[in-house]
C-alpha cells in the first residue's frame, strides 16, 4: 500500500517546529492534516495498516519533538465541531478531584477577587465538541453565546481533545469538571464512548497517558451562568498569563509539588517557579538558545535558535539539581518524543 495513494494530502519531510508552540524540533517523515473525524480515524487506520509509527498533533503546546523530527506520519488534528446535545447527564459521572488553589502563585495569579460565573444550581446544557478544535476558540464561541464556565482555561493554546488528554487546570478547575463523555477510537479500530468517571482524570493526567487511544469527540457541560463575571475572568487570566508566563515555550515543564511535598521540606511554596528561583537559584540560566525563563522559572524559552537538545538539557540540568537537593524527582507535565 502506498501512504501517498490514500491520503494524496500528506506532506513529505515537514519541518515540526512551527506546528509546536515553542518552536524546536526536525522534520515528520509524513504529516496530514485530519479535517474530519472520518479523515482521522482513515489516517490512524492506514498508519496501522502500514505497521508505520503515528502521532497525532493537536495544537503543539505541551509537546517537544526531537531534532531528528519522527519517523512515521504525524495526524494534524484539526477536526472541529460544535454542536448541542440534547440530554441529560447524572452529575454523578463525573469524578472530582481536590482543587488545586493552593498550588498556584497567589501573588502573580490573585484570581480570589474573580467570580465564578456558575454554581450547582445554574442551568446547564451540553455539546458535542471535535478533538481538534482549539481551545481559544471554543470559549470565545461559548461567550458569544452566553455559556460560561471554561473561561478559566483562557490564554492555554491547546485543542480539546488535548485538553482532555493532559487535564489542563485553569484557577480552581481541571478539564475534567466539564467533560461528561469522550468519544474513542480503540487501538483494536472499534469506537468507543467513554464516561467521565472511567477516565482516571487525575493532575495533569488521563487515561489516555496509558494507550494509543484516540480522542474523537467530546460532550462537554457549559452553563448558562452570568456572561458579565466570565467575560471578566477571560480578559483578566488572559492578561495575567501574558504578564507572567512566556509564549515561546512548551508550557509549565513540571507540575508543582504537592502540600504535603511542600511541608515535608519545609518550603515556601510549592509553586515549581519558585523553587526552581528561589530554591535552586537556576532562573535566567541558559543552554545554547534555550533559557529558564525569567517571568517564570517552570518554563524553558526558545531565545530564537534554540534546538531540542538545549531544552532537554536544560530540563536535565534541573531536575538533576532537584533530586540532589530533595531526593525525589519532579513530575514532567511536558512530553517529550
Amino acid at each position: 500500500m502506498n501512504l501517498k495513494q490514500y491520503l494524496p494530502e500528506i506532506k513529505e519531510n515537514e519541518p515540526l517546529a512551527p506546528y509546536t508552540t515553542i518552536r524546536v524540533g526536525g522534520s515528520a517523515q509524513y504529516l496530514y492534516v485530519a479535517k474530519t473525524r472520518i479523515d482521522l480515524i482513515k489516517a490512524v487506520e492506514i498508519a496501522k495498516q502500514l505497521d508505520l509509527s503515528y502521532f497525532i498533533l493537536g495544537a503543539g503546546s505541551n509537546l517537544v519533538f526531537p531534532d531528528t523530527g519522527f519517523k512515521g506520519l504525524v495526524i494534524k488534528n484539526e477536526v472541529n465541531n460544535f454542536k448541542l446535545i440534547d440530554q441529560e447527564f447524572s452529575e454523578e459521572e463525573l469524578n472530582s478531584i481536590s482543587p488545586r488553589l493552593k498550588q498556584l502563585d497567589n501573588a502573580k495569579y490573585d484570581i480570589k477577587n474573580l467570580g465564578v460565573s456558575f454554581d450547582k444550581t445554574t442551568q446547564k446544557v451540553y455539546f458535542q465538541v471535535g478533538s481538534g478544535t482549539r481551545l481559544n476558540i471554543l470559549i470565545q464561541q461559548c461567550l458569544d453565546r452566553g455559556f460560561t464556565g471554561l473561561e478559566w482555561f483562557a490564554g492555554i493554546p491547546g485543542t480539546v481533545g488535548g485538553a482532555c488528554f493532559m487535564n489542563i487546570h485553569g484557577g480552581d478547575f481541571f478539564f475534567s469538571d466539564f467533560v461528561m463523555e469522550v468519544e474513542v477510537l480503540e487501538e483494536d479500530g472499534s469506537i468507543k464512548v467513554y464516561k467521565n468517571k472511567d477516565l482516571k482524570f487525575a493532575y495533569d493526567y488521563s487515561i489516555f497517558h496509558e494507550n494509543k487511544k484516540v480522542i474523537l469527540n467530546l460532550i462537554l457541560r457549559f452553563y448558562k451562568g452570568n456572561s458579565d463575571i466570565a467575560r471578566n475572568t477571560y480578559s483578566n487570566w488572559v492578561s495575567k498569563k501574558i504578564i507572567n508566563q512566556p509564549q515561546n515555550s512548551a508550557g509549565c515543564i513540571w507540575q508543582n509539588l504537592s502540600e504535603k511535598e511542600q511541608q515535608d521540606h519545609f518550603l515556601a511554596s510549592c509553586s515549581i517557579g519558585y523553587i526552581i528561583d528561589q530554591v535552586l537559584g537556576l532562573k535566567g540560566i541558559k543552554i545554547g538558545q534555550a533559557q529558564i525563563s525569567l517571568k517564570h522559572a517552570g518554563f524553558i524559552e526558545n531565545l530564537g535558535k534554540a534546538t531540542s537538545k538545549d531544552v532537554l538539557s536544560l530540563v536535565e540540568l534541573v531536575e538533576n539539581k532537584f533530586l540532589d537537593k530533595f531526593g525525589f524527582a519532579l513530575k514532567r507535565e511536558v512530553i517529550f518524543l
